[in-house]
């Protein structure tokens, strides 16, 4: 799913599929990285928000990834939302930074970054 598209608003769509259809897994792929489109889409049920210049094998892994039901963000829109969630804590939700072990927030701190998984075993292990 694209977020611009020239009949249909791509977020609107993401929502109607997602109310209508919600066992259907959304990707975005996109060239904006504008953080009201990536919000209003998580929001609207994507999955998963990509960068059209994602390498070719990157989308092919993120859409079975999708199909599995794995949400994944291009890395610069990983740290965007990670920096957006440290920005608006909900009351609610907040975890007290004592709660945490210094592990678990260098851990968080590098996942906010757009470290992957293999990239934080071989830096961290």
């Amino acid at each position: 799913m694209d977020v611009r598209m020239p009949i249909c608003d791509g977020v609107i769509a993401t929502h109607e599929i997602h109310q209508q259809y919600p066992w259907i897994q959304i990707v975005v792929l996109t060239t904006f990285d504008d953080d009201e489109y990536i919000w209003r889409s998580l929001q609207s049920g994507a999955i998963g928000y990509l960068l059209k210049r994602t390498p070719a094998d990157q989308v092919v892994s993120t859409i079975r990834s999708a199909y599995l039901g794995y949400s994944q963000l291009s890395p610069t829109i990983a740290s965007k939302v990670f920096n957006q969630l440290s920005s608006k804590p909900s009351s609610s939700e907040v975890i007290e930074r004592s709660q945490l072990s210094k592990r678990e927030l260098e851990v968080l701190r590098l996942i906010g970054q757009g470290k992957t998984i293999r990239k934080l075993l071989r830096c961290c292990i």
